[in-house]
């Protein structure tokens, strides 16, 4: 598992926009890509936004990770894991 500290605190913050009551963590995954303005607006406000993305980045995500599209797909990230509490 690639859990460091700084991504232990990304996957656990409670005020992120995905893991907010309602909120379905597909909208994240889509299969096809989102317009920039909507992955933009889907981690509107996100308090861990940088290091989210930055994430994504060092471990080639697929999905929409701090307001951005990550076309990748040999990680993605099943919604349990997504949404780790501990």
């Amino acid at each position: 598992s690639h859990m460091t500290a700084s991504s232990r605190v990304l996957f656990t913050h409670p005020d992120r926009p995905c893991v907010q009551p309602g909120v379905d963590p597909d909208a994240w995954f889509p299969d096809r890509c989102p317009s920039e303005a909507d992955a933009k607006r889907l981690c509107q406000g996100c308090p861990v936004l940088v290091e989210c993305r930055n994430y994504a980045k060092e471990n080639r995500m697929g999905g929409v990770w701090g307001g951005k599209y990550f076309p990748h797909t040999r990680n993605r990230i099943f919604k349990s894991e997504y949404t780790l509490n501990d």
